[in-house]
């Protein structure tokens, strides 16, 4: 066959494509005005803005975006591997406005920052890949897991996943089991839990309440959800979210409620096979802990201005609203055309909240450490371009002194891990130190060679309470120093 008629083809779908996405704008702006410039039920308007793209050496495709502690940096995660976002305008840099962690071939399609400032990123095939990529050192490619296919990575919060220190534990999906690390996901850390019976693809949990002391983990896969209130030793099926060829468990988020005797409700993102309905993307919901599921709403195409509906991202954020990424299934390295929507009733209702949104299909969403949802598409990473609830601010970075030396303390209070941010007029050796209010040396952060806009990780885990100083010693004899307070 002539390759004529598919180039033919291929350009009526994009036009095709980029008309439905001229359409889903046209409709967000009406609804905006509609409202007086608001989001459904008084919440602030949405507006999105794309993030630079990190070159065209591999696509563009963005899988997930994470944060090291207290920094507002984006980590893009994809066919990349990790990419931190770094605006110095150089334009030889192959990656633009992104700075590569990892050489060597490490593409991922999901990550975990640790608190202890450690990044791990799970390969899209074959052999499990997880990189240590130890935060303010060398950055290290190795290979920690075992098993097949790393995907999803997860870190827990609830007390059966916690070790001696208190850190959540490290968790990943591979074939029908669970492996999980009590220590930052080092290599020969890993061992076995119980099979879940599916191939997964999210996790999930219910933190805990009245009802249940102890919570429940929560895992998504390709026939529905399951869930485990001993650690992910064993586990159960979710009543009414589980069957083969039935079900495919994308997402999780969970909706505090208050006074509800499980805490809240436990929201599942699902593809729903059904004969006769336009549309497989559905949101369940769980008033028990995950334990029974029911559905609470299909996503219509055609209201949302799309050709299909199969997938949904979800993401609760801490003001109460849900937001969802609603597009087509995934399928070769074509982008696809999808849709952003946010709920201010657990679910029930959804909003159209793409205004100045590309209208490609939402991988995954997050919150940044700023406020601002970060979208990872097929087509690069966008944010709001304002936060989408108050954060409160935090104290001024120590401006640079003689020699250009200064540094920035992030998050600051903090609870557990920390990142110092260093300003540096030219590469020299420097020493991060911290001592207390009474000006005992507690920590030694870094003694090495450093450059400007280095991260040097530090973990307050075992400090007390209270007042707290970075000192940044370079060789050449400049000094700096920031406060910084321990919070528990």
């Amino acid at each position: 066959m002539s390759p004529r008629p598919a180039l033919r083809l291929g350009i009526v779908r994009r036009v095709t494509d980029r008309s439905r996405m001229r359409l889903r704008t046209v409709l967000a702006l009406l609804v905006a005005l509609a409202a007086g410039g608001a989001g459904a039920q008084g919440a602030p308007a949405v507006v999105w803005e794309p993030m630079p793209l990190a070159g065209d050496r591999y696509g563009t495709d963005a899988d997930a975006v994470v944060f090291f502690p207290g920094d507002p940096a984006p980590v893009w995660i994809g066919n990349y591997g990790p990419l931190i976002y770094n605006p110095d305008g150089d334009p030889d840099d192959s990656y633009g406005d992104w700075d590569k962690l990892c050489f060597g071939g490490c593409p991922a399609d999901t990550g975990v920052i640790t608190p202890r400032g450690t990044l791990l990123i799970g390969a899209p095939a074959g052999a499990t890949l997880l990189s240590r990529l130890p935060l303010g050192g060398v950055w290290e490619y190795k290979v920690a897991g075992q098993g097949n296919h790393a995907f999803p990575l997860y870190q827990s919060s609830l007390p059966a996943l916690r070790n001696a220190a208190g850190e959540g534990a490290l968790l990943y999906h591979t074939g029908a089991s669970v492996r999980r690390s009590d220590d930052d996901g080092r290599e020969g850390t890993w061992r076995l839990l119980g099979e879940t019976g599916g191939d997964g693809l999210s996790f999930g949990e219910v933190p805990p309440s009245p009802a249940l002391p102890d919570g429940r983990l929560l895992v998504g896969m390709y026939n529905g959800v399951a869930y485990s209130g001993d650690g992910g030793e064993s586990w159960s099926p979710g009543e009414g979210a589980y069957g083969f060829a039935q079900f495919i468990a994308y997402s999780f988020a969970f909706v505090p409620e208050p006074g509800h005797p499980y805490g809240g409700v436990a929201l599942a993102g699902l593809y729903d096979f059904a004969f006769g309905r336009d549309s497989t993307a559905t949101v369940y919901a769980s008033d028990d802990g995950g334990a029974t599921w029911e559905r609470r709403h299909r996503f219509s195409p055609a209201a949302l201005g799309l050709e299909n509906a199969n997938e949904v991202a979800l993401l609760a954020t801490r003001d109460g609203a849900v937001w969802a990424g609603v597009g087509p299934t995934r399928a070769g390295s074509t982008p696809a055309v999808g849709a952003i929507v946010r709920s201010e009733d657990g679910g029930r209702t959804w909003t159209d909240v793409g205004e100045g949104y590309g209208g490609w299909r939402v991988r995954s969403l997050t919150v940044g450490p700023e406020g601002r949802v970060y979208a990872a598409t097929d087509v690069g990473v966008w944010r709001t371009t304002e936060p989408v609830y108050p954060v409160a601010g935090e104290p001024a970075p120590a401006p640079p002194e003689a020699g250009g030396l200064g540094l920035s303390v992030r998050p600051n209070p903090a609870g557990g891990a920390a990142v110092v941010v260093l300003e540096l007029a030219s590469p020299e050796r420097v020493r991060v130190s911290v001592v207390d209010a009474g000006g005992r040396e507690v920590a030694v952060a870094w003694d090495g060679p450093a450059a400007d806009g280095q991260r040097v990780g530090l973990d307050t885990v075992g400090w007390a309470s209270g007042a707290y100083r970075v000192r940044v010693t370079a060789a050449s004899g400049a000094s700096v120093s920031a406060g910084l307070t321990v919070v528990r």
